[in-house]
This record gives C-alpha cells, structure tokens and sequence, in this order.
C-alpha cells in the first residue's frame, strides 16, 4: 500500500505501507480520509489509522 502527500513545491513523497510498518494485514480493502486528515486503512483482519507518521491497529477483541 502507498501513501502520499504534496508539499508547496509540488514535490510528492510516497510511503510503502506494510505489516513491517504496523499494518495488521498486507491485503487491503478500503481506504479513507476523514475529517482530520487520518487515512483510515480497513484490512482483511482489522482496521488501521494512520496519522502521517504511525500506524495504529484495530481488531476485534477475541473472546
């Protein structure tokens, strides 16, 4: 998975995202942004946020 942003020149720098940076799966369903700029990454076993420069995981709590 590849991220992005622009600066003022123009310029874009892309970011790999994969399970060695915190995804909680390589294979990815949906992406979105929200309101606040968080690119929310939903995978085949959870659901992650990343802020630009971390990612943080969520899954479902097994009983």
């Amino acid at each position: 998975m590849a991220s992005f942003s622009a600066s003022a020149g123009n310029d874009l720098l892309f970011k790999h995202l994969t399970v060695m940076n915190g995804l909680i799966h390589n294979s990815v369903r949906d992406i979105v942004q929200d309101r606040s700029g968080f690119i929310w990454i939903g995978t085949q076993q959870g659901l992650n946020r990343f802020d630009g420069y971390k990612v943080d995981a969520y899954q479902k709590k097994e009983d």
